[in-house]
């Protein structure tokens, strides 16, 4: 009986269908159709976690930042990290902890949950950049209902990505950063047969072998360099920046990770070391002129392959086929130079 005291209703249903599974069938099928308001199980508001974490007792700003970085608004992941944190008050050895739990929770959400709804590719489309193959409501869908981006618009904050929200206005990141790091991975592993991501480790290739005649075949003899080239052309966040992604890599993900800093540039960073080895080796291997390739690089930075941002916007024909080209050729050079790279 529904009273001033008791004014809502919760029905809690299991199946082995899931939801999007039965949404595509059911249309006016059930007696509850447009009846409930489903209540998907996705990141909380920036409220609703501050109460959460709230129960683990007062968190200072870094801890909150490291927290925000592990889990993001997750509710079930948060609870993994504050739960070894009650007890220890500890954040990083927390976070440290947890953190294979946490992978596990993101592998069995692609392979129980978002395979099974034919999705999962459709996740590292969207965190690459590449969604002529997203149907619009498959995009809406991964947004909104699982909750795995943050929406950033014009540079801004993150905001929530809500029922009603315009997702055109928005370029999307990963929803925190152990997800955006699990992603990597997944782009790493399954690049789903675009040829840029060949493009973008033949860059990789000729950078390395650069500095590898300039600094010998040690990589931890090429970081200051790295740092000197990227700080005088970015900031010295960034580069830290860089060093943390390489080195949590090489702890969660041993198999993959590598110990070159080259591996965790950019595409915005790559003009900066053509510019640097271009008289010494680059040019050699590229060929034509220096302005030839910046202006490319830039092209494919800030056109077709943005990490940072992510965008939805789909490339037209003539932006394709430039990219295409652009492509082929940087494969065919550092193939020419290096032999075949996968």
């Amino acid at each position: 009986q529904i009273t001033d005291d008791y004014p809502n209703v919760a029905i809690v249903t299991t199946s082995r269908r899931s939801i999007l599974d039965i949404e595509k069938d059911s249309g006016g099928g059930s007696s509850f159709y447009e009846t409930c308001l489903h209540i998907f199980l996705k990141p909380f508001s920036d409220e609703e976690v501050a109460v959460q974490r709230s129960l683990a007792g007062d968190l200072s700003d870094e801890e909150d930042e490291l927290l925000d970085d592990a889990a993001g608004n997750h509710p079930y992941l948060n609870a993994l990290v504050l739960l070894r944190y009650f007890q220890s008050h500890d954040m990083e050895g927390s976070i440290d902890e947890s953190y294979q739990n946490i992978l596990t929770y993101y592998n069995r959400l692609f392979e129980r949950v978002l395979k099974r709804d034919h999705l999962d590719d459709k996740v590292i489309n969207i965190f690459s950049g590449f969604l002529d193959a997203v149907s619009q409501d498959e995009e809406e869908y991964i947004l909104k209902k699982y909750g795995l981006f943050k929406a950033v618009q014009n540079g801004s904050s993150p905001v929530s990505l809500v029922t009603g929200t315009d997702l055109q206005q928005f370029e999307y990141v990963p929803f925190c950063g152990s997800f955006d790091a699990y992603m990597r991975q997944l782009y790493k592993k399954n690049p789903y047969k675009l040829i840029w991501p060949r493009a973008e480790r033949s860059i990789k290739v000729i950078i390395s072998k650069s500095l590898e005649a300039k600094y010998g075949n040690n990589h931890s003899a090429w970081i200051d360099p790295v740092e000197s080239i990227v700080v005088e052309n970015f900031n010295q966040k960034h580069f830290d920046q860089l060093m943390k992604q390489m080195e949590e890599e090489l702890i969660h993900y041993p198999e993959n990770g590598s110990d070159n800093i080259v591996d965790q540039l950019y595409p915005k960073d790559f003009n900066y070391f053509i510019k640097q080895f271009w008289d010494d080796s680059i040019s050699a291997v590229l060929g034509h002129t220096l302005e030839y390739w910046t202006e490319r690089i830039d092209f494919i930075a800030g056109k077709v392959r943005n990490p940072e941002s992510h965008s939805r916007l789909l490339l037209d024909d003539e932006t394709k086929s430039k990219a295409t080209i652009i492509c082929k050729e940087i494969i065919e050079c550092a193939e020419k130079a290096f032999g075949h790279i996968e």
